[in-house]
């Protein structure tokens, strides 16, 4: 459904035959079930992406710690009042001030937009960047080229994740006036923020190949969850407090930093790991890393085909670090 159907065909293959050898009733119906239910959910994340968007006219509610502004250009992804699903919107500033408010604002502007909606272009040399199988693994199907569009009063009543959003781009603002370098790394580590200059920035990180370290392998939860158990200990909390803020201050900075996919794996293990502890499962690092891996994929089924995903295949052949 999601990606090469032979190479799946032959993978289904040695799974189904590997797990017909163990002979155990329970292995067999159990893994029965969590086909059913992956293969279901599968079908209906699929269902919703291939619906047909036509309408041309939105109201759409922008954050500036996620709005891309590069020079006049401007783009974002955000789910329109009305739609059934996010887009990627392109539009064109028409001013200096736009640009100004876009880039430096904080809190959430609201947008009257109106265009048309278009698909991806599809790659079409070997081995090129392929954008619509990128945002389709994203549950996003096409993009929303804007022709016009009016800037309206911010919302009177601010939700949750507005404010979330407002405190986020507060902490943008501030990496910005650090040197260039720690800033990038700052907001890409802390935030998930990425900057229209971040890939020329970071050229040492590219030529190394070092890109998954660098927040989307999750490898710095483990160095911020030490932090966090290293200043509870000094506390002198119990275990039980001690996991619940852990557990806390990991959703905390799941939500503050744009809930990626590959970030989700990491707080994941480290929520599963610290409960394994806590109450004595008896689960091995295979067992912590499975189960963040299913939840991973009910959550989003093709989040194998993404960096952080295709990480975690590296984790399992003992390559990654982690």
């Amino acid at each position: 459904m999601y990606g090469n159907r032979l190479i799946a065909a032959a993978l289904l293959s040695i799974l189904i035959m590997r797990i017909y050898f163990l002979r155990d009733v329970k292995v067999v119906s159990t893994c029965i079930l969590a086909g059913l239910i992956f293969a279901f959910g599968g079908l209906l994340t699929n269902r919703q992406v291939s619906a047909p968007v036509s309408q041309q006219n939105y109201l759409v509610k922008v954050y500036p710690d996620s709005a891309k502004v590069n020079g006049a250009n401007l783009s974002f992804i955000a789910r329109p009042e009305g739609a059934k699903q996010k887009m990627v919107l392109y539009a064109r500033l028409k001013s200096s001030s736009q640009q100004r408010r876009l880039a430096a604002g904080i809190n959430p502007m609201m947008l009257k937009v109106s265009g048309k909606s278009a698909p991806f272009l599809p790659a079409t040399n070997l081995n090129q960047f392929d954008m619509e199988k990128y945002y389709h693994h994203q549950k996003i199907q096409s993009c929303f080229l804007v022709d016009h569009f009016v800037l309206l009063p911010p919302p009177a009543k601010l939700s949750i994740v507005d404010r979330i959003h407002i405190i986020r781009s507060k902490f943008n603002q501030y990496c910005s006036q650090l040197p260039k370098t720690l800033g990038i790394y700052a907001t890409g580590l802390i935030s998930g923020y990425r900057p229209v200059n971040f890939f020329d920035e970071m050229t040492g990180v590219k030529k190394l190949g070092l890109l998954h370290v660098f927040s989307i392998s999750g490898m710095h939860v483990a160095y911020f969850l030490s932090i966090v158990d290293q200043l509870l200990a000094w506390l002198g909390l119990s275990r039980f407090k001690k996991s619940i803020i852990s557990i806390t201050f990991l959703g905390a900075y799941f939500v503050f930093s744009g809930g990626s996919p590959g970030l989700l794996r990491a707080v994941m293990m480290a929520i599963i790991g610290i409960l394994n502890r806590l109450f004595k499962f008896g689960l091995s690092q295979l067992d912590i890393w499975s189960g963040s891996l299913i939840i991973n994929l009910l959550i989003l089924p093709e989040a194998m085909f993404l960096m952080g995903g295709s990480t975690q295949l590296w984790i399992v052949f003992g390559v990654d670090c982690l």
